[in-house]
């Protein structure tokens, strides 16, 4: 039965099981609330949340790069959520090399004394329900809208 819906969903180009097109994405929702310490961002992709919250301090830099500040991440996954196969740690390392070699954020400017204050930045993200799947694409748009949306 399960496999006669598959093939008639792929030849007819039209059906999936939630009602979608065959080209229509899941609906988005972003929401953004900033203070003056933190900036949190909430994205529910379908049925899969993501939870970001971007703060800061100033640390001394790293010996190698003087004139750049850092920029972390941390990934948690709930107790709800299913990261389809992926660890915390996996989903951080992924975060950090597509936002960095994006160029997303350029670690030069959050240099304040060059070799004795930069800027760390740091990014929580916390995959709260992961049933939708897109959870990798659900938390790189939580990060980069909680980092543009941080001051």
């Amino acid at each position: 039965m399960c496999a006669v819906f598959i093939r008639q969903s792929l030849f007819n180009n039209s059906l999936r099981l939630d009602g979608r097109g065959i080209e229509d994405v899941r609906a988005i929702s972003i929401k953004l609330v900033r203070n003056e310490v933190t900036c949190h961002s909430e994205v529910q992709w379908g049925s899969t949340i993501v939870i970001a919250v971007v703060s800061c301090k100033i640390i001394a830099p790293l010996p190698d790069r003087p004139n750049e500040g850092n920029l972390h991440f941390n990934t948690e996954l709930s107790a709800q959520a299913d990261a389809a196969g992926y660890s915390h740690a996996e989903i951080s390392r992924l975060l950090e090399k597509i936002i960095k070699e994006s160029e997303t954020l350029d670690t030069e400017s959050l240099c304040i004394i060059n070799g004795e204050k930069v800027w760390e930045i740091k990014c929580d993200v916390r995959i709260v329900d992961a049933s939708g799947g897109n959870i990798i694409d659900a938390s790189v748009l939580a990060a980069i809208s909680a980092l543009k949306g941080f001051r």
